[in-house]
């Protein structure tokens, strides 16, 4: 981040006006080094995973999201895998919910321990620095 933001507090202050800085930003855009891909996310409330797992695997083909968060999943969230996928899983602190996420397989992703009811937080590595 420093790398990013030091270039343009030095082209801030060695221009005289807020002008001439915005002036020589629009006229000499910077490239990017990286290249940015979109990530998309598909969300779902399930209201129940043991009579929609069906319709959630397809659901999961037909949006071909990497990433997809389940939500009201309930106890039997475990009896229906996604193949391709790799699932984290939460239980819900009533009776109708849990939450599962699914990372595809082609994402690195680790788990993040939290003392958060109902949350679950995933980490995917290398989207960004």
């Amino acid at each position: 981040v420093q790398k990013r933001i030091i270039p343009i507090l030095e082209e801030w202050h060695s221009n005289s006006t807020l002008d001439s800085v915005l002036t020589k930003w629009e006229n000499n855009p910077c490239p990017l080094s990286n290249q940015f891909i979109s990530l998309n996310v598909f969300t779902y409330n399930v209201q129940g995973w043991g009579t929609r797992a069906l319709e959630v695997m397809d659901l999961i083909f037909k949006v071909d999201s990497p990433v997809c968060v389940f939500t009201e999943v309930e106890k039997l969230w475990n009896s229906f895998k996604a193949p391709h996928f790799t699932s984290f899983y939460q239980k819900s602190t009533n009776h109708s919910g849990g939450v599962i996420i699914t990372i595809g397989k082609h994402l690195r992703a680790t788990r993040i321990d939290t003392d958060i009811e109902n949350t679950v937080i995933v980490d995917i590595h290398d989207l960004s620095e």
